[in-house]
């Protein structure tokens, strides 16, 4: 990093706005651990009779539903990632990730049909980031000045 700085806020703005771009260029290593709990969490959980998943087809699996971004805050850079995916039956036009995440109805009552039931995936995510430590590996890597 070669530039001056004439303060240490300076210096944090800069590392942050540095940081937010990184992240956003290396979405696909954060995108990766949400497919992971996707195809484990979800999919392997049972295999649907009444309806076709449509993985990379605009489904839960597909990339371009998997929404990675990041913003500077006051004490350092926040990271959002979220699952757009809307409903193609009884769903349609709900977003999906809520209903698949929490289960609508009792998981305990033997007549909810399986995909009725919780099958969590956005908070494994984040604990996976969180324990293999993505996101400072994402930094270190791209960012020469984190060491």
């Amino acid at each position: 990093m070669d530039k001056d700085f004439d303060s240490i806020e300076e210096l944090m703005e800069y590392v942050k706005k540095d940081m937010v771009k990184t992240i956003h260029r290396n979405s696909d290593e954060i995108e990766d651990v949400m497919l992971t709990n996707i195809k484990q969490n979800v999919y392997n959980a049972y295999e649907p009779q009444s309806y076709n998943r449509r993985w990379e087809n605009g489904g839960l699996y597909s990339r371009d539903n998997i929404i990675v971004s990041a913003k500077p805050v006051a004490d350092g850079v926040n990271i959002f990632i979220d699952n757009i995916t809307q409903g193609g039956g009884w769903d349609k036009g709900a977003r999906i990730a809520e209903i698949i995440e929490y289960g609508v109805g009792d998981p305990e009552d033997s007549d909810t049909p399986e995909y009725a039931k919780p099958r969590p995936f956005m908070e494994p995510t984040r604990d996976d980031l969180e324990e293999y430590e993505t996101i400072q590996h994402i930094l270190k890597d791209n960012l020469d000045y984190i060491k």
